[in-house]
């Protein structure tokens, strides 16, 4: 198969010390169109102690996450690997600069630290 240099294979792996037992584990997201099948489905190296799954994909910044599907289930079980972060704290640095048509370097003249739990 011929490929230029725009497609590289990516290995995506998660440490787990046994395997899971009553469904199958996929890398999926935006990357092979949100899709559950044998090209993106994680296998189990008991060796190794880690699910693994091999992709070729285009390079290129890709959004995914690990979804767990119990047999006999269609609906995705994210929140096993993802979790549930709908109460999670951020913190935000906000630096303000200026620039005068003068100078040549910005000047920093605010700054202000917001954190999303208060």
């Amino acid at each position: 198969m011929d490929k230029d240099a725009d497609y590289v294979y990516v290995y995506f792996t998660i440490p787990a010390r046994y395997q899971l037992e009553g469904g199958k584990l996929y890398v999926s997201g935006a990357l092979n169109n949100w899709a559950f099948d044998l090209n993106n489905r994680m296998t189990y190296d008991r060796e190794r102690g880690e699910y693994q799954c091999t992709m070729l994909l285009k390079q290129g910044w890709y959004n995914y996450e690990y979804i767990f599907i119990p047999e006999g289930e269609k609906n995705p079980e994210p929140s096993l690997f993802e979790g549930n972060h709908f109460e999670t704290e951020n913190d935000y640095m906000i630096l303000v600069y200026y620039r005068s048509s003068l100078d040549r370097y910005d000047r920093l003249v605010g700054l202000s630290i917001k954190n999303t739990a208060k």
